[in-house]
């Protein structure tokens, strides 16, 4: 008797392989879900990120005279990031440094944006820090307003030009 050799497949293994495909779909829904709702929540921290990120630029640009709690509370964010960020918030907080040398004093710079979550339910929040370098003046000194430059009084700036002449010789 001759044997008969069958070519193809059969129904049961056909099965098989539509089972074993749709098993791996059905595992794999999960994660398009996922990516899906992940893809604005990564781009508002994206605009966050730089929109933070530039607000640290131009207070770093800023005169000195310019960066005070008050001035800081009147920045506003861009109004691309403000469209872009479902419920956007600034919030720019100035904290005193804690260490200051003879001419310099750095205070730290807190940025913090925060944006609504999709739905509603959550809030985000992006947070940089930067330092805002300042220059100490010297005792009894006062700041010009208009051009954020010190200055001294006549007595003191002879009493510091001759206290400099004698550092020299």
């Amino acid at each position: 008797m001759k044997r008969l050799h069958r070519h193809g497949t059969t129904v049961l293994e056909a099965t098989i392989a539509l089972g074993l495909f749709a098993a791996v779909i059905g595992s794999l829904m999960p994660l398009v879900v996922y990516t899906r709702q992940g893809r604005p929540a990564a781009k508002w921290q994206l605009a966050a990120m730089l929109e933070a990120h530039n607000l640290a630029e131009r207070i770093a640009a800023l005169p000195e005279a310019e960066v005070t709690d008050e001035h800081l509370a009147s920045l506003e964010m861009t109004s691309p990031a403000a469209q872009r960020l479902p419920g956007g918030e600034l919030h720019i907080t100035l904290s005193p440094g804690t260490e200051e040398t003879a001419n310099c004093r750095s205070d730290l710079v807190e940025i913090a944006i925060s944006w609504r979550s999709r739905r509603g339910t959550s809030r985000h929040t992006m947070r940089i820090f930067t330092w805002a370098h300042r220059t100490a003046a010297p005792e009894g000194s006062r700041i010009d307003d208009s051009s954020g430059e010190t200055s001294l009084p006549d007595t003191e700036i002879v009493q510091l030009m001759n206290s400099e002449a004698e550092d020299v010789e």
